[in-house]
């Protein structure tokens, strides 16, 4: 499937174009228009981009990840080295790492960094 990217200031350009594919056969659920002006967007009965698509979630999950692994791994040789994990057991440095790591995970989402609008 082939996608084309339409760049405009103007939302009414975009709606213009949104038109003309529409008069060329293409569905309207086929086309989406990225911006943060989602009342101009409304407005002009253009198709948004849903909310979920406007967050970059690979790039975020990856880095939350990362992150997350590295705050759990520390968690874990700080048991470790410290020797309290010999004496209270692993099972609440395993949890709290668990945590650590979900946590880092799940809370980056910023907007997309490579296509953001102006």
């Amino acid at each position: 499937m082939k996608r084309f990217y339409y760049i405009s200031d103007d939302l009414d350009d975009l709606a213009q174009v949104e038109h003309e594919l529409e008069m060329a056969g293409i569905a309207k659920p086929q086309i989406h228009v990225f911006s943060h002006d989602d009342a101009g967007i409304e407005q002009r009965h253009l198709h948004n981009v849903q909310e979920f698509m406007k967050r970059d979630v690979v790039h975020s999950a990856l880095w939350g990840a990362l992150i997350g692994f590295i705050a759990a791994l520390l968690i874990l040789l700080a048991a470790h080295f410290s020797g309290i994990a010999a004496r209270v057991h692993w099972a609440p440095f395993l949890l709290l790492a668990l945590v650590a790591w979900g946590f880092l995970y799940l809370g980056r989402r910023p907007l997309r960094y490579a296509c953001s609008p102006p």
